[in-house]
């Protein structure tokens, strides 16, 4: 459980990232790569297309979380070796997001050109030695007051409402202390299916907090034999309804892709997660509960359906050990403690579909 913790404290730097977060759509087939040294030219946001211009594709500079290095001279450094690798030898500026209180990083989109029949323009004020875009030690603020040529930006969603539910499968072991009669139906036990709800507020492009709530269900039953107290055979019904609750904050991440309207997830859930199994066995009713701190992850992606309903595909995985239980008889209650080699391993995988709203 020490190694999960450690894991799961450590997620957002596995999926955080130093560098800028990088997307790219070729529209036609890439040319062949330029030489390193090679020239690529920028044209801004005011400047037209040269004649004889090709688009092969688009490229998107972003703030992947937690991007240190993402200065105007960085991320237009990053777009032109992005061009220089599929044969672009210019790239055309078609939005350009400033700092701000949500991201430090400028962020930008541009057409990735391929100019022949004449040499590419090289007079773009974005170019220019002196532009005080790039940056020569002034400040973006100074250098952008009062300039036309910046876009308004366009916000990304700041709350993600979810809905999903699947199949879901227990990946705990059986434990050997189960009788070889009753393993298949142990086995038969963890397969069932979850359903969830879950809702972030996105304090910035990237990254943002919220709730997560999932329940799983499954159930099995089978015809059980044995030996009466006088002697003679015994037939009964043994069943199992298995419900396992999860809920608590999670902290989320995302990437957008090029065109601002599909999503990958990512996020991390700490809570507290619930187990409840109605057990009977011949006429013994049974009710034996438990409740222990569970993880949570999820990995997703949301295909935009409209500007805001998305299809989210997702993939889950959540954790906890029940290392004591309640186990109730009519009346009477009574508490077990339940040895290293009998606890209750919750963990288990789901897959996901379901509806995303976003606003």
């Amino acid at each position: 459980m020490k190694r999960t913790l450690l894991l799961f404290l450590a997620l957002p730097l596995v999926l955080g990232s130093c560098a800028p977060s990088v997307s790219t759509l070729l529209t036609a087939s890439p040319q062949a790569p330029l030489a390193p040294g090679e020239e690529v030219s920028l044209i801004s946001l005011q400047e037209q297309v040269p004649p004889h211009a090709e688009v092969i594709g688009m490229v998107r500079i972003g703030d992947s979380g937690f991007t240190t290095d993402c200065s105007w001279g960085a991320v237009i450094a990053k777009a032109k070796s992005e061009a220089r690798k599929v044969g672009g030898n210019s790239i055309k500026i078609i939005d350009h997001q400033k700092p701000n209180l949500a991201s430090t990083c400028h962020r930008i989109t541009v057409n990735i050109l391929k100019v022949s029949g004449a040499e590419p323009t090289q007079n773009a004020p974005f170019a220019a030695e002196n532009d005080p875009y790039v940056d020569l030690g002034r400040t973006y603020a100074q250098a952008a007051a009062g300039s036309p040529e910046l876009p308004a930006e366009t916000p990304s969603p700041k709350v993600r409402l979810g809905i999903n539910g699947g199949w879901s499968t227990r990946i705990a072991k059986v434990t050997d202390n189960v009788s070889p009669d009753y393993k298949q139906y142990i086995k038969d036990l963890k397969q069932g299916y979850h359903l969830g709800a879950d809702a972030t507020y996105y304090f910035s492009e990237q990254m943002g907090f919220g709730l997560k709530y999932s329940t799983y269900k499954a159930s099995n039953e089978a015809e059980i034999y044995g030996q009466s107290s006088g002697g003679g055979r015994m037939r009964g019904k043994m069943s199992d309804a298995i419900s396992i609750n999860f809920i608590g904050p999670t902290f989320n991440t995302r990437s957008l892709d090029i065109t601002r309207k599909n999503t990958i997830h990512f996020g991390a859930g700490l809570g507290y997660m619930g187990y409840r199994n109605n057990n009977t066995i011949a006429n013994e009713n049974l009710k034996i509960t438990g409740g222990t701190l569970g993880l949570s992850w999820d990995v997703g992606y949301d295909m935009a359906l409209t500007d805001n309903m998305a299809l989210g595909l997702q993939l889950s995985l959540l954790a906890g050990t029940l290392s004591k239980i309640q186990v109730q008889k009519g009346f009477s209650t009574t508490t077990v403690t339940l040895d290293k080699d009998n606890r209750e391993g919750l963990a288990r995988i789901d897959v996901s579909v379901g509806l995303r709203f976003m606003k």
